[in-house]
């Protein structure tokens, strides 16, 4: 069969095949070795999970394609600067607001977020990304994002891509997913 060319953040997430895994975790985040996951309901969203957190337990290395629009969320600013100044240990994702088109306060907004988890999960800031996907336009509420964040820190296990996976999510019908385990 081909392999899957979905892009790979699609690609980390898929939950909904069934495949056998050993540790419990199909085919998410987490199916590989050395991740843990969660996902939980910070009130972004109402009444569901919006606030995702992936990290590596080990020393990991990271890459990323970025959009060469003209017009880039603070998370893209935000990540271009933490990739070319450490390796990614974590990755927090919100869903609801995507932080664009948010200036000077969205981009403090993302840095605020890394250093947030980055303390809590004892890396540097530079070592977490945040990824924001939801509304265009409005600012992140961060009297709800940084207690979710201690929420997903709390939340972390080695079984908990499917949990990401669901926070992910704004109009999509089902969780994200690949075609094939690689």
């Amino acid at each position: 069969p081909p392999r899957s060319t979905l892009f790979p953040y699609t690609t980390l997430f898929r939950s909904d095949l069934g495949v056998a895994n050993p540790r419990g975790a199909g085919l998410s985040v987490t199916a590989a070795k050395g991740f843990e996951a969660s996902g939980v309901e910070a009130g972004i969203r109402h009444a569901k999970k919006d606030v995702a957190l992936v990290r590596s337990t080990q020393p990991a290395v990271g890459g990323a394609m970025f959009s060469r629009n003209r017009v880039q969320a603070a998370c893209l600013q935000v990540n271009r600067a933490h990739l070319a100044a450490a390796a990614p240990q974590a990755v927090v994702v919100n869903s609801g607001v995507a932080n664009s088109a948010t200036g000077a306060t969205g981009y403090a907004n993302a840095i605020a977020t890394a250093a947030h988890a980055g303390a809590i999960l004892g890396v540097g800031t530079e070592q977490v990304l945040v990824l924001s996907t939801g509304v265009i336009g409005m600012q992140l509420p961060m009297d709800r994002l940084l207690p979710g964040v201690d929420a997903a820190v709390a939340a972390l296990a080695d079984d908990g891509g499917h949990e990401a996976a669901v926070a992910i999510m704004t109009t999509e019908i089902g969780r994200a997913s690949c075609r094939e385990r690689v």
